[in-house]
């Protein structure tokens, strides 16, 4: 009988190629249509900057999601200790965008420019983990994962104290 730590991280082992892999295609669709659109006359100066760089940190995040897969599927401890990083890295990216967005209004002149092409170019520009976000996947998966390996009992570090001090 198989234990439940192992069908949960193997889950997340396929959850996560799923995900990474849908949103590098969405990436995809989305580049593709940004670089064939005319900018239009609304977008808010610095929409491009802002667009490419949420962009860029989308294509690095969906990347590693589906990188940490083949680990987790052979419940190495690289795989939890990836999806720890990528988690809390999206966690702090989504606070980090929405800040933008609420502090857009105390900036005057470019910052407030930037930050609102930021709120604005979040929609395209966040098609790699948008789906991701939408689901709250990134604090389901790093509980779940955590409580799983625990449960498994991996390796652990054992520290040896001598009596004769250091």
């Amino acid at each position: 009988m198989r234990s439940w730590p192992r069908v949960v991280i193997r889950t997340f082992a396929v959850l996560n190629m799923l995900l990474g892999i849908e949103g590098l295609l969405a990436l995809l669709i989305s580049a593709y249509a940004r670089v064939r659109a005319d900018p239009w006359p609304q977008d808010p100066p610095y929409f491009a900057e802002a667009y490419y760089l949420q962009a860029v940190i989308n294509l690095a995040l969906a990347l590693i999601t589906a990188w940490a897969a083949p680990y987790l599927w052979r419940l190495q401890e690289r795989g939890r200790t990836m999806c720890n990083v990528l988690f809390c890295g999206e966690i702090v990216y989504f606070w980090a965008t929405s800040l933008f967005f609420a502090f857009s209004f105390l900036f005057h002149g470019k910052e407030s420019a930037f930050c609102h092409a930021l709120a604005v170019s979040g929609g395209a520009g966040n098609m790699g983990i948008g789906l991701q976000l939408a689901t709250a996947y990134p604090l389901v998966g790093i509980v779940l994962i955590n409580l799983a390996y625990r449960r498994l009992g991996g390796p652990t570090p054992v520290v040896k104290f001598s009596s004769q001090g250091l």
